[in-house]
């Protein structure tokens, strides 16, 4: 399963305008594995009050498909750290995502290695936490002997989740429940209860991105709570 192609930026920034994140993706999401945190991946179409809406309803942090307008509503909206999904490329579209509000990033594993460096430093300059994205177990063991702190574990399944982490440490997950065919904010679990999933993959890692099918349902304010009380 290969990510998603990057596109450009949206709009033009200023760099000299850019301010350093003060907002922490990971201690956000860091549940020890004793819970899981729900974040919601939001729509475009009204970020910012879906942003106060799910803040209300407890999770900790969200995240947003594109680095844009919408992002940098969301995230004046409210204080929860923000989570760009779109892939970096390069140092450009990484000070881009912080322009409109991300707190963190991901850099597209597809990359040659001395861009990503290049990218994970110019994040870093602006106090954004850099992601790895990872797809199987042996991209995992790459990212725990770089030294990273925590990854995004993108796969079809929870069973596809689980086998990514066989073996690792403990370092910080945030599974990406996703399919070729959907995108960020449609993502689901393929044909099972979403709710099942979630609660299958409780104490197998720390966070969870989900999508309107699940934020915009009625009780998911009692699914945060149950899934990390």
């Amino acid at each position: 399963m290969g990510p998603p192609v990057a596109h450009p930026p949206s709009a033009v920034y200023d760099i000299a305008a850019l301010v350093p994140s003060q907002r922490d993706f990971l201690q956000a999401a860091r549940t020890g594995r004793e819970g899981l945190a729900l974040v919601p991946c939001l729509s475009a179409v009204d970020a910012g009050r879906e942003a106060l809406r799910l803040a209300e309803a407890g999770v900790n942090a969200l995240a947003m498909s594109e680095a844009s307008l919408s992002m940098a509503e969301a995230s004046r909206a409210t204080r929860l750290p923000m989570l760009s999904l779109r892939l970096l490329r390069s140092r450009d579209e990484a000070l881009a995502a912080r322009a409109f509000g991300a707190d963190a990033v991901i850099v597209d594993p597809t990359t040659a290695e001395d861009e990503r460096k290049r990218i994970a430093d110019s994040a870093r300059s602006v106090r954004m936490m850099v992601l790895s994205l990872t797809t199987t177990r042996e991209e995992v063991a790459r990212e725990v002997q770089k030294g990273a702190r925590a990854v995004v574990a993108k796969g079809p399944s929870v069973a596809s989740i689980k086998e990514q982490l066989a073996g690792s440490p403990r370092l910080l997950v945030v599974a990406w429940l996703s399919s070729e065919e959907a995108g960020p904010a449609e993502s689901s679990s393929l044909g099972r209860n979403p709710e099942d999933d979630l609660r299958a993959l409780n104490g197998h890692v720390d966070a969870a991105i989900v999508g309107v099918e699940l934020y915009g349902a009625t009780g998911f304010e009692r699914l945060v709570s149950e899934l990390y009380p």
